[in-house]
């Protein structure tokens, strides 16, 4: 299987799982709060951000043995693919160690990270679920690396949208007939565990030789380790960055602005899982190109993913600007909203945080862990400290401001230096007049259809939310294709459109006369 076919496949099967994931989870959402509350929703989104302390204890084992795997497995060494995994299948029993002893000391202080809260439930009960959880998510997660090396992520997501299906259609159940909390908990615990073993299973099938006896040689051993090492400082920068926010909001504000937080965050999500997928599913690319040809081929396949990264993200953002308050009116209702300028900063964020991902795949496939160590101590101090410092200053905006800082301070230092220079071999100018070309011409777009959706306001609100989606789509893109549609990496993807179209088309078969 080619690596666009591949990628393809990967793409697209996480796509229809992620779609399927956003509208079950949307109807969830919404019966959640009718059923429980918002605060349910806050404590829900705390603990996930608190249990994520835990994960930290994989120290980036995961990436680096991925790494490793993307040689060996274009070379078919399977000799060195069974050393690695057995390797990884070790240290996950060690993570699950830490997990539950860092899950015990934790556990006592349930109630603070929550804050005040009218909840009804035992907040240690539900901690111990979350833990539980996280506990089970690394025992039997130990063969899923492999099918992420191999480029056959798509079978992963195969098995994640078989789950989710019954994961959400069971939760309705349990909200609608018994509004239990304990058992929506419960039930997530019961079926990542089921997800994994299946998952096992398939790798197992498919790489019978993963069992045999080998043991990984010192060289391998050493690199993983300092990568381990290098990605520790990565592993907490990303757990400041991405999961904070919740705890801010809940020990400066309340657990109830983290409950509409949630439902921000869920659109927000959603979209960054659906159309992240198309960006994801190519780092197993990216690595087997990088294992197998030339830096130049490198460069210009990376070039050609932050062209379609922008377009993508950048429609998505616009969009989702101008469509996410109407939309909420309609899910949740008009006591569930943020004001205009929350939306902004959370718009703002979520670009800078959505366009990471292209140069975030080189630098994961190129195994840049420990020669960036410190930059992630940097992001991590940006946004904590401009997001409590703008908190008190200008409310809840600042909060997604200061992840925005922190984000904006990968695109102008680590990227350019890191990726551009180091692994590219590449000026580190040309990734930063790249990034301020793309953004310019984001918020222009962003203005211009501000102008137009401002003479907009249509009573029936579904008809006003459909109208303003569907200018927020097309007018930018109108824009990007005037701009671009002469450009090499215009015409790289306008091809390759039209060839998957020709090909799909030359397989019906021809209906007889």
């Amino acid at each position: 299987m080619s690596r666009k076919v591949a990628s393809a496949k990967t793409a697209v099967s996480g796509i229809i799982l992620n779609t399927i994931t956003a509208v079950l989870g949307f109807i969830t959402q919404r019966i959640f709060i009718s059923s429980l509350g918002v605060e349910y929703s806050g404590v829900n989104s705390v603990f996930t951000s608190v249990i994520s302390i835990l994960t930290l204890t994989d120290l980036g084992i995961s990436t680096a043995v991925i790494f490793h795997l993307y040689k060996p497995l274009a070379n078919r060494n399977t000799a060195k693919v069974a050393a690695l995994m057995q390797f990884y299948h070790k240290a996950c029993r060690i993570v699950s160690g830490i997990i539950i002893v860092g899950g015990l000391i934790l556990l006592p202080f349930a109630p603070a990270f929550v804050g005040e809260t009218a909840v009804n439930n035992n907040l240690y009960i539900i901690f111990g679920l979350f833990i539980t959880n996280a506990l089970f998510s690394y025992a039997f997660n130990y063969r899923r690396p492999l099918l992420s090396a191999d480029q056959k992520g798509f079978i992963i997501n195969y098995v994640l949208t078989a789950q989710h299906i019954v994961l959400y259609t069971a939760r309705i159940l349990i909200l609608l007939l018994t509004r239990n909390f304990y058992l929506y908990t419960l039930l997530t615990v019961v079926l990542k565990i089921l997800e994994n073993l299946t998952i096992n299973k398939i790798v197992q099938k498919r790489y019978p030789y993963i069992n045999k006896k080998t043991k990984l040689d010192t060289n391998t051993k050493t690199d993983i380790k300092k990568k381990m090492y290098g990605s520790a400082y990565h592993n907490a920068a990303t757990y400041v960055v991405f999961s904070t926010d919740n705890i801010i909001i809940s020990q400066i504000f309340s657990v109830i602005s983290v409950g509409l937080y949630a439902n921000y965050f869920m659109v927000l999500n959603s979209l960054d899982l659906l159309f992240g997928q198309l960006f994801k599913s190519m780092t197993a690319s990216l690595g087997n190109i990088l294992a197998s040809e030339s830096v130049k081929k490198l460069y210009q396949m990376t070039k050609k993913i932050m062209f379609l990264n922008f377009w993508v993200y950048a429609v998505v953002c616009i969009a989702t600007y101008f469509c996410i308050t109407p939309f909420i009116k309609l899910w949740l209702g008009p006591d569930f909203l943020f004001s205009d300028a929350t939306v902004i900063a959370l718009i703002l964020n979520f670009y800078f945080q959505s366009t990471r991902l292209p140069i975030s795949s080189v630098l994961a496939s190129a195994g840049i862990l420990y020669e960036n160590r410190f930059v992630p101590v940097v992001e991590a101090l940006i946004n904590l400290v401009a997001s409590i410092a703008l908190a008190f200053l200008i409310g809840l905006p600042g909060v997604f401001i200061g992840s925005a800082l922190s984000n904006l301070f990968l695109h102008l230092y680590s990227f350019p230096k890191y990726a551009f220079k180091l692994v590219l071999k590449r000026t580190k100018a040309e990734y930063i007049l790249l990034f301020l070309k793309y953004f310019g011409l984001f918020i222009v777009a962003w203005i211009g259809v501000g102008g137009i959706v401002h003479f907009i306001n249509l009573n029936n609100a579904i008809t006003d939310f459909l109208i303003k989606g569907l200018i927020s789509v097309v007018a930018p893109s109108i824009l990007y294709w005037l701009i671009f549609r002469k450009s090499e990496e215009f015409q790289y993807f306008a091809k390759f459109g039209k060839d998957f179209i020709k090909k799909k088309l030359a397989k019906k078969p021809r209906r007889s006369r």
